[in-house]
């Protein structure tokens, strides 16, 4: 399988308050695992990537970056979602967006990625419900189908109107930086808000 890409499996980042609200029964870790020795405190007490972003755009790689592979369509640092339908690859950035709907079509599927500016997270989800296909917009910050008005959540899920119960099938996604997805796939396309 030399040469193969494995698909992502749908995935995104959001801030834990949110994470909670979605997934309250959620069990974390504890912070106490007996890393506090060598003078470096408790890793899980910073914020590992914390000013990150400064660092990149400033051009100081925490890896080995080919100069050629840089793509000034956003700065290196830019924070991206990227979704994946079949082998079409597919970015929204993160960095900078207020809280969004697009209402898209990749590789002929119809999609809906949610943008929330606190973060930033991206989450994305197939548009087709019961045999159509559904558009939608934020009404008030809440997530609403344009056909029904049932409300949905970030995680897919009608919580309330016409379609209540029903779940949304998640999009193979990644947030990333932009210098790191963009040097593994050069091909994507980006879609900025208008």
């Amino acid at each position: 399988m030399s040469g193969q890409r494995l698909t992502p499996p749908p995935s995104s980042t959001t801030e834990w308050s949110q994470w909670k609200e979605l997934y309250p029964e959620t069990q974390v870790l504890s912070k106490d695992q007996g890393l506090l020795g060598g003078g470096f405190g408790n890793p899980y007490d910073r914020h590992s990537f914390k000013d990150y972003q400064e660092v990149v755009n400033s051009g100081r790689f925490a890896f080995p970056v080919d100069e050629s592979k840089l793509d000034d369509r956003l700065s290196p640092g830019d924070q991206v979602f990227a979704v994946q339908v079949g082998q079409k690859h597919t970015a929204y950035r993160l960095t900078g967006s207020p809280d969004s709907v697009i209402n898209d079509s990749v590789a002929n599927r119809d999609i809906v990625v949610i943008i929330r500016e606190s973060g930033p997270s991206g989450f994305a989800f197939f548009a087709d419900v019961d045999g159509r296909s559904l558009g939608f917009s934020l009404v008030d910050g809440t997530l609403v189908d344009d056909e029904t008005k049932t409300v949905w959540n970030e995680s897919g899920k009608a919580i309330s109107g016409q379609l209540k119960g029903l779940q949304l099938e998640a999009v193979p996604s990644r947030t990333s930086y932009w210098v790191s997805l963009v040097g593994s796939l050069p091909d994507i396309e980006l879609r900025l808000l208008k």
